[in-house]
């Protein structure tokens, strides 16, 4: 090998074994008044773990952290610490200046700055059904304007005529439309992990994370996905969901519906936490044991596809979530027919639609421990029957105040 390349390997070696700390939020942090968050910081190389301090606008918070832990980051055997703040909130609206900086005895100081903007957020007390199309942007919008008002409205006359529509869809015609950007943060093209995670948390997580950010123990499951790296899916640092935010801060009861699998990552993204969207027997478990919710489940309705993923006989735990949900006191039901005869009073519900009559695992498929089911059971939809039906219950069983009563629907919303 030349002797240049040589010296450019022992720069490398030399940069990568300098002390560094790191405080594991993007640079553009958006948080709502009371909104959780984990803060977590890393130090790499360091000679011991010294003290850490922790400012916010110039107040020390370093007392919510915890110790230093011994920890191996990048899989590269160095002397590593972590310290974490776990569900930590800014109750005042403000561009807050948080500063971590570490210090030890014999080594230069560290310091990490960070901004970060939290916004006030004052709920009114109604209702509201957001309906996502996945992946639906103004191209999709576009399509589905031109196919359904360019037919005639009259014999021999085209809807569409000199640029302009006789009739707009009623999308079109909402009293309020507003635009997202949603590049990803490692990607201009994001996946719907990303996109999910952006809107129901304000912030950009990286490909295929769902409403989690990356952390330096990640190289240990994206090496090896097997039980013994579960704690490792756990450890990211995690952002709290709207719904979460509104069911555990202000009282609202609140419901996932999806026509798709519910461990799919637009649903996932609203009541789980991990770095990768592959991990959907955890997000079933985090929608009965919710992180942000004191371990309670995510949501009082529960609806879509993809019964596997609370099954004992597929799950690698061996866990049946569904009789889990049901100690907790849902109700369970798994067709059409049984929804449409749930009870007005219900109050938790679990409607698990489908389960194909064969589900294969990379557990069975190559003898290792998985945490969920292969990508090609996973992205085949639910059977027909489960179609449409999940808003019908939501009038009279998940629109309610906190006192029980049922609300008027939203106007323009056929419930």
């Amino acid at each position: 090998m030349p002797r240049f390349c040589l010296l450019l390997l022992a720069f490398a070696r030399l940069l990568t074994a300098q002390p560094g700390l790191k405080l594991l939020l993007p640079e553009r942090t958006r948080l709502l008044a009371g909104q959780q968050i984990d803060l977590v910081v890393e130090g790499r190389n360091l000679p011991e773990a010294g003290v850490l301090t922790v400012r916010a606008s110039g107040m020390d918070i370093s007392a919510r952290f915890s110790k230093a832990t011994p920890a191996d980051l990048d899989c590269d055997a160095s002397r590593d610490y972590v310290w974490r703040a776990e569900l930590f909130s800014f109750d005042a609206p403000a561009l807050t200046e948080l500063t971590v900086e570490w210090r030890s005895s014999n080594q230069t100081p560290l310091r990490e700055p960070r901004q970060i903007r939290v916004q006030a957020f004052n709920p009114q007390r109604r209702n509201l059904i957001l309906f996502i199309g996945d992946a639906m942007g103004n191209a999709y919008r576009d399509a589905a304007r031109i196919v359904a008002r360019s037919t005639e409205t009259r014999p021999g006359v085209s809807g569409l005529r000199q640029g302009f529509f006789d009739k707009w869809n009623e999308m079109d015609e909402m009293p309020v439309t507003g635009l997202v950007m949603t590049y990803g943060y490692d990607n201009l093209v994001p996946d719907s992990a990303q996109t999910a995670s952006h809107w129901s948390t304000g912030n950009k997580p990286l490909t295929g994370a769902l409403s989690a950010f990356p952390d330096g123990t990640d190289c240990q499951w994206r090496t090896s996905f097997n039980a013994a790296q579960l704690p490792f899916l756990r450890d990211n640092p995690r952002v709290e969901s709207l719904l979460e935010f509104l069911k555990r801060r202000h009282g609202y009861r609140t419901g996932n519906v999806s026509t798709a699998f519910l461990t799919d990552a637009t649903p996932a993204a609203q009541g789980s936490h991990t770095p990768t969207r592959r991990a959907t027997f955890e997000v079933s478990r985090q929608y009965l044991e919710n992180p942000m919710l004191k371990g309670s489940p995510a949501f009082d309705i529960i609806l879509g596809g993809g019964k596997e993923d609370f099954d004992a006989d597929i799950r690698a735990d061996g866990r049946d979530l569904v009789k889990e949900f049901t100690a907790k006191g849902f109700s369970f039901v798994q067709t059409a027919t049984a929804l449409a005869a749930v009870p007005a009073n219900t109050k938790l519900l679990l409607g698990l639609f489908r389960r194909p009559n064969e589900v294969r695992t990379a557990a069975r498929r190559d003898g290792a421990h998985d945490f969920s089911r292969t990508h090609e059971e996973r992205e085949r939809p639910p059977p027909p029957d489960a179609r449409g039906e999940g808003t019908r219950p939501l009038s009279s069983l998940l629109c309610r105040n906190r006192v029980g009563t049922p609300r008027r629907k939203p106007s323009g919303v056929d419930i």
